[in-house]
């Protein structure tokens, strides 16, 4: 608990004031689509239906506000109405974040202080990496689980991730021909197209000196003991100064 709210202030997250809870069995949110999609997917998955006439109803604003700068927002909350402001989409998903974790949730409804908040990180990059080059859940996972995932971590306060397109330890150099090598690119490309939307950055890599399955073995590495009690040995690792390396990578 404690690690986790030392991590959750390292990436920006200020008390300002807070007062009484409300409490609410619906939420309704204008503004931004996207990150209003956000918001009402996460309450429904915690039992939250759309608003009826006897209704207690949280309304949400999601508002952009240029006189904001880089990732910060702020977020009001009184009498049943917040507004979360932000100067750019990313910032709002962040700032929803920080209103979603003052709620409390319990069958089919929920409290929330009357409060204000602020998201204002203390570093500009912010930046998960999915080690996609292993046989895991990054490698395995498709695109909507994927895009999930960085959704969440945005609404903790991360702005970017770096993804490897391909993990060339699972395949052999024939990829192209590979339907499974195709899929995994394709998941890289709709993934990437979700994060352009999402307006988090995304980084590209490609780990040149880890080969394919059918890496020559005279252009392998040898084994480094020092290493593989820290890192497993993927058997593909290229040596730079082994003759005709470098033309293969």
């Amino acid at each position: 608990m404690r690690r986790a709210l030392s991590i959750a202030f390292a990436l920006g997250a200020t008390l300002v004031l807070t007062g009484t809870a409300g409490s609410y069995d619906a939420i309704v949110v204008s503004g931004d689509p996207v990150v209003a999609d956000i918001v009402r997917v996460r309450a429904a998955e915690r039992g939250i239906s759309e608003p009826g006439p006897e209704a207690r109803v949280l309304a949400v604003r999601l508002e952009k506000d240029d006189r904001l700068v880089g990732d910060d927002a702020t977020i009001v909350c009184r009498g049943g109405r917040a507004t979360v402001r932000g100067s750019r989409r990313r910032a709002l998903v962040q700032g929803v974040g920080v209103l979603l974790r003052q709620m409390t949730w319990q069958d089919g409804s929920f409290s929330v202080p009357d409060g204000e908040w602020a998201f204002r990180p203390q570093v500009p990059l912010r930046q998960a990496y999915f080690a996609r080059q292993c046989h895991n859940v990054y490698h395995m996972w498709n695109d909507r689980q994927l895009a999930r995932y960085c959704e969440d971590l945005m609404l903790w306060g991360f702005n970017s991730v770096h993804v490897n397109a391909l993990s060339a330890l699972n395949f052999k150099s024939t990829y192209e021909e590979d339907p499974e090598a195709r899929q995994c690119l394709d998941v890289f490309a709709r993934l990437s197209a979700r994060l352009k939307e999402l307006d988090m950055m995304l980084q590209d890599g490609v780990m040149v000196n880890l080969g394919f399955i059918d890496t020559p073995d005279e252009l392998k590495a040898a084994p480094n003991k020092a290493i593989e009690r820290k890192l497993p040995d993927f058997g593909a690792r290229i040596c730079p100064n082994a003759p005709g390396a470098m033309d293969y990578i």
